[in-house]
């Protein structure tokens, strides 16, 4: 199953190291935001399956966050590339087992 991934961090770096991260992963498809307000505007067009903010973000849109179309997850620094990436792949296995879980309850 692949997921669409929004990572919303100001920093270029970051982004660009997760892009290389995921790049070659056939299970993700990653986007990135390097402010709030396209954070905001890719959250409603792409429809994440899952989201990942900057702190400053996340504080930025906090009002948001309840109405976002996916689950956000709020990135505390620092981190590294491969903590991200492992920090992903955890939250889409609960997603999948929420889902999975709820389709079995149906």
């Amino acid at each position: 199953m692949t997921h669409h991934i929004l990572l919303a961090d100001p920093n270029k770096t970051i982004r660009l190291a997760a892009q290389m991260v995921f790049a070659k992963d056939p299970d993700v498809i990653l986007s990135t935001a390097m402010n709030s307000f396209e954070a905001l505007d890719k959250m409603h067009l792409l429809r994440p399956t899952l989201a990942f903010m900057d702190e400053e973000l996340a504080k930025q849109l906090c009002s948001h966050l309840k109405r976002l179309p996916a689950p956000v997850l709020i990135l505390k620094k620092p981190f590294t590339s491969k903590g991200l990436a492992e920090q992903v792949r955890h939250a889409l296995r609960a997603l999948d087992e929420q889902g999975h879980e709820q389709r079995d309850s149906a």
